[in-house]
């Protein structure tokens, strides 16, 4: 049961991402290590609280999967490495 309904989410995944850009505006994704020392909500505030806005949050094998606004993209990117945070993408 619980592979059926993961087949399902994966179909709408890419339909879902659309329509996170339609309300968020085009997006940067970033990628963190799971093993990283960070979880996705320690990440998730530290960047609300330097005023970074995410979205898109999930767990795909040994990564924390995440998009900031293209605007924002500098921004979180200098967030992240000031704070030693190991990431991909941006």
């Amino acid at each position: 049961m619980l592979d059926k309904l993961l087949r399902i989410g994966s179909t709408f995944s890419p339909i879902r991402a659309m329509l996170d850009d339609e309300l968020h505006g085009p997006g940067i994704g970033f990628r963190v290590p799971a093993n990283s020392g960070w979880t996705d909500r320690q990440l998730e505030g530290f960047l609300a609280q330097h005023n970074i806005h995410t979205w898109g949050w999930r767990v795909y094998r040994d990564m924390i999967i995440f998009d900031v606004n293209k605007a924002q993209g500098e921004q979180a990117r200098k967030a992240l490495e000031q704070c030693g945070v190991n990431y991909q993408g941006g």
